[in-house]
């Protein structure tokens, strides 16, 4: 998911500011288990067109400082265990 708020923080004193959702970027073709072969190409491929999705909605004034993080689940724990090799 994609998310914004207005400042860094507002008026300098510290306060954070209301945070939005912007869009939700869903991954395509199902759970990360579902990749047969986990290699770094095939992790990437499966990621790129929510990335891409998501990043096409930050404003170019904020891409040089805008954060991205990738929040795992249940099913990247599972499928670690079922591919160890990953």
């Amino acid at each position: 998911d994609l998310f914004r708020w207005p400042a860094d923080k507002s008026d300098g004193l510290g306060e954070t500011s209301r945070i939005t959702q912007v869009k939700a970027c869903n991954v395509p073709g199902g759970a990360i288990t579902s990749i047969s072969d986990p290699t770094l190409a095939n992790a990437k491929e499966y990621f790129d067109s929510a990335m891409s999705d998501c990043i096409s909605e930050i404003p170019s004034t904020r891409k040089s400082r805008a954060y991205i993080f990738l929040g795992g689940t249940a099913g990247l724990r599972l499928f670690n265990m079922s591919n160890s090799s990953y």
